[in-house]
């Protein structure tokens, strides 16, 4: 007999989970594939009905919506998206309807071929983002996953060395964790860095290291201070502000090519 359980949530950017007879890491690992479907397409809503409708092998709505807490009319809504998107299928059961979730395996392959069908597409998709390549465009980005984003993009897209300047230490309080995912892929991309720094402890104690990590640091006079963080890469520049939580990147060659001139007058001046 399958152990039910309870989804709610318990805050804007989290889920609380109530099991009965259920161990914490399980708990824990259902809140994680939540977060995971939730974050892959499905979202909240979607991945909680999905994972009840899989445990219980086949459900109506009048008992997914007991076991999510969610209305039924919600609960209706989002299995027909969840149908269309073949993750939820449906059944009739003495004139009612009974929804069956999708074999999680069969999924997966469906993504995976998906997926493959997509890498070879892959040069006319290109072809595509290179017809207008010259037009400025601007993106916005907004709160931590967004800024998270728009930093990953600059790793994935920058061909040659970045330039960079403004607060070190706002950049690591906002990303404690920037080393592990951005420096070390940064060096493994054999990309070089010119940073401007603020004048700080954090900025001094990365001096020591700059060398190993394929960067060269020139820091600002003490009482310069810089209220937000710029890199430029390629024909791009990235502006962050993390006190507003927004990054914008903007591409435009003549735009790019002002902004490295003006890096690099800062740069000499800082001898």
């Amino acid at each position: 007999m399958p152990i039910f359980y309870h989804i709610c949530f318990t805050s804007v950017n989290g889920y609380g989970i109530i099991a009965d007879g259920k161990s914490v890491d399980n708990l824990n690992m259902e809140k994680e594939l939540i977060k995971i479907l939730a974050d892959s397409g499905l979202g909240k809503k979607g991945a909680m009905i999905y994972l009840v409708v899989l445990e219980l092998k086949s459900a109506t709505i009048s008992t997914i919506s007991r076991r999510t807490d969610l209305p039924r009319a919600t609960v209706y809504d989002t299995l027909k998206e969840l149908q269309k998107k073949g993750f939820i299928g449906e059944s009739q059961k003495k004139k009612v309807s009974h929804f069956v979730a999708t074999d999680p395996r069969v999924i997966s392959e469906r993504n995976r071929e998906l997926w493959q069908k997509t890498e070879q597409l892959m040069p006319k998709l290109i072809q595509l983002t290179d017809r207008y390549q010259n037009i400025p465009y601007v993106v916005i980005y907004e709160g931590p996953e967004g800024l998270k984003t728009a930093a990953q993009e600059i790793l994935k897209t920058a061909s040659n060395n970045i330039s960079s300047y403004g607060s070190n230490e706002e950049l690591y309080n906002y990303f404690p964790d920037i080393e592990q995912w951005f420096v070390k892929n940064r060096i493994n991309k054999n990309i070089a860095a010119k940073e401007i720094m603020e004048y700080s402890d954090a900025s001094l104690s990365e001096l020591k290291k700059a060398k190993k990590e394929k960067r060269q640091i020139r820091i600002l006079p003490e009482d310069s201070k810089l209220s937000s963080y710029t890199v430029i890469y390629n024909d791009k520049v990235a502006i962050f502000s993390f006190q507003n939580e927004t990054a914008v990147i903007i591409q435009d060659q003549p735009y790019a090519d002002t902004q490295r001139q003006l890096f690099e007058l800062m740069w000499q001046q800082l001898k």
